[in-house]
């Protein structure tokens, strides 16, 4: 392909994907900011059992999603129309059948004499909605985003995320109980799947058809992937409820709120189109550019991102949350580094499941939920959710650069060089801000992001100007 046709796809993939992640950042920035002032409201004890109760919906819902939001995205560019609906339909069907016998065991589970927490036995019923409405929407997202109808995807995330806060914040402020707020916010959620089904009409109904082999085995890995995805970011939630009491999950959430802020904004957001580029047969070509160059901003605007809310960590507790969650400061702290991880390898699982192997991408996610189990059953005793906090870190961390080292041995796209120097400066200027003066550090690390390669002026031009190569010759390894 010539440079004048490269770089016009390039424009469409880079100009696309900022498009779709800057839409999905506004809905995202409302969800938090209604999201922070429900905690407020609700307090740290209702506000930790509306947080497990949202948890274990979203983790019931991952497995009754099959493993279609991405499946789909990655099978329909390359099927003809026809074809894509009967594979959308039989994913529907399936998590129909899911659904069914999840309804089952949740009603065995409500009457039986179970060690069940009773204020979760009483959210049964609305935890059964809330994963249905899941995943059923997750399918139905994964159809769109296959289609490359991404501009659909923000309006009904403004719904699911934004609008189901609100409808929970507005029964708080009349009730502030858990229960109530939770029944709420999934009654809103429950629209969405149907917004999303009405964008479908004319698709979701007609014959079904069976996976091939191949994909279904893809199928079933995704499934794999997206339920060890799930228990990456909520295991340190489950364990503190098992251990602890409602009150110090409403603590660990609130402290882990601040970065997930940036995921929820910028990175979750990401995956959908980059899947899709580096899936679709024009795009593909671009894979390893994208991750090279991209690696190298993500994780240079995690980290200086991390360190910044280490130093406001405390004022924006104290403001927005209030004086009752004042023992969730020290977690933010620890926790804004869990960032910079997920920073450096947003890139990989779409990277992955593009090229149908997304057991890297497992692999990868086991070995950060074992670190984090396997820490959290040591430290959360005796630090509660400071030791959650410390667990996560260390675990993303680990996992992050073995996956880099990974790619480079295996895939050649030079990762491991530009992480350890992220990391390393990174650790420099959080320990000069912890022990010293917070701004200072920051003012280190971006000081520090040319001269020693943690950034390149390449890294900027690229998404300006043609490459030498479709293979991305412009840049050597390290």
């Amino acid at each position: 392909m010539n440079s004048t046709g490269s770089h016009s796809i390039r424009r469409r993939v880079v100009f696309g994907s900022l498009k779709y992640v800057s839409s999905r950042a506004i809905t995202g920035a409302l969800g938090v900011a209604a999201s922070l002032y429900l905690y407020r409201v609700l307090g740290p004890d209702q506000a930790g059992r509306f947080q497990f109760a949202l948890s274990l919906a979203m983790t019931l819902g991952v497995v009754g999603a099959l493993g279609f939001l991405d499946t789909l995205a990655r099978l329909v560019p390359a099927q003809t129309p026809e074809r894509a609906g009967r594979i959308f339909r039989r994913g529907l069907r399936l998590n129909g059948i899911y659904l069914v016998g999840l309804a089952v065991v949740l009603a065995l589970a409500a009457f039986l004499p179970l060690p069940i927490p009773p204020d979760i036995r009483r959210a049964i019923p609305f935890v059964f909605l809330a994963t249905a409405a899941y995943a059923i929407y997750a399918t139905s997202t994964g159809m769109l985003r296959g289609q490359g109808r991404l501009s659909a995807l923000p309006r009904l995330d403004l719904v699911w995320n934004f609008g189901a806060k609100m409808a929970a914040l507005g029964v708080a402020l009349l009730l502030p109980r858990f229960l109530p707020s939770y029944a709420a916010h999934t009654a809103l959620q429950m629209i969405t799947p149907l917004l999303a089904l009405y964008l479908l009409r004319g698709i979701w109904r007609g014959p079904s058809e069976q996976l091939t082999r191949e994909e279904a085995r893809f199928c079933l890995l995704i499934l794999t992937w997206d339920v060890v995805r799930i228990l990456v970011t909520q295991v340190d939630i489950f364990v503190l409820r098992a251990l602890l009491e409602p009150h110090d999950v409403g603590i660990y959430a609130a402290g882990t709120r601040l970065i997930k802020v940036g995921e929820q904004l910028v990175l979750g957001p990401m995956m959908a189109p980059l899947l899709y580029f580096f899936s679709h047969p024009e795009s593909s070509f671009m894979r390893n550019e994208v991750i090279r160059h991209g690696t190298r901003l993500a994780g240079a605007a995690m980290g200086l991102a991390a360190l910044v809310l280490a130093a406001l960590s405390g004022p924006i507790v104290s403001t927005f949350l209030g004086s009752s969650y004042l023992e969730s400061i020290p977690v933010a702290k620890i926790y804004v580094c869990f960032g910079l991880g997920r920073g450096l390898v947003i890139f990989l699982i779409p990277l992955f499941n593009s090229l149908s192997r997304p057991e890297y991408g497992i692999l990868q996610g086991l070995l950060t939920v074992a670190v984090s189990l396997g820490l959290d059953l040591v430290l959360v005793p005796r630090y509660g959710p400071v030791g959650a906090a410390v667990s996560a870190v260390i675990a993303i961390t680990l996992s992050t650069l073995l996956a880099s080292w990974f790619v480079q041995t295996r895939l050649r796209i030079p990762m491991f060089g530009p992480v350890v120097r992220i990391y390393c400066v990174f650790a420099a200027a959080y320990a000069l801000g912890e022990f010293g003066h917070p701004w200072v550090g920051i003012a280190l690390y971006v000081a520090a992001l040319l001269p020693l390669r943690l950034v390149r002026r390449r890294d900027l031009k690229w998404f300006r100007r043609p490459s030498r190569s479709a293979s991305g010759g412009d840049d050597p390894e390290d």
